[in-house]
């Protein structure tokens, strides 16, 4: 028959071990942002920059962003952000104080958004 201190022991054993089973490197806070050209224009650029930095981050994107393709931004730390893309033609689209924090973000891009922000509709 087992003892209750044989028994506490043969408990603390198991959590600990089982326990010790969930690990995750992930930083709940980092947050992810999926930028979606499905516009007909070349994403040319892709800043981020925290919200009322008078300057915008390095350009995101390696050469350009296709029609139909997609960028996923890793590692952003938690805080508000306003986040800028440059078409082909030189439109300048902001998406203003979005939230990264303990999230992920889509930001689709097409014909329209770039129209609003091109002529302000």
């Amino acid at each position: 028959m087992k003892t209750p201190r044989t028994l506490f022991l043969a408990a603390a054993v198991t959590a600990a071990t089982l326990g010790g089973c969930v690990i995750s490197d992930d930083d709940p806070s980092d947050s992810t942002l999926t930028v979606a050209n499905e516009s007909s224009y070349w994403l040319e650029e892709l800043h981020l920059a925290h919200v009322n930095d008078p300057s915008w981050g390095p350009d995101l994107i390696s050469g350009a962003l296709a029609p139909g393709e997609e960028i996923v931004i890793y590692d952003i730390a938690c805080g508000r952000y306003d986040v800028l893309v440059v078409d082909e033609t030189g439109v300048e689209c902001e998406l203003a104080n979005l939230d990264l924090c303990f999230d992920d973000d889509l930001w689709v891009i097409d014909d329209l958004t770039l129209d609003i922000c091109a002529f302000g509709f």
